[in-house]
């Protein structure tokens, strides 16, 4: 399948999605033996760093205007 203009595109309806509560995360091997904290300051350091390969990274948006989506759990 693929897109005009964009490339090939990558069916991904398979793909598995799972959602799990804060601290209730099964074991991955990555994040084995971090505490919760360790965990969030090593997702938010890739997170930096992912982000600032992108076009909008390079022009330093201050974090409050980084393109994210909130979601508020019940």
């Amino acid at each position: 399948m693929s897109g005009e203009g964009k490339g090939p595109k990558v069916e991904r309806s398979h793909w598995p999605i799972r959602k799990y509560r804060l601290g209730e995360e099964p074991e991955d091997g990555f994040t084995q033996g971090l505490t919760m904290e360790e965990n969030f300051r090593r997702t938010m350091e890739l997170s930096e760093a992912t982000f600032s390969l992108t076009p909008a990274g390079r022009k330093r948006l201050p974090r409050d205007q980084w393109p994210i989506r909130v979601l508020q759990l019940p």
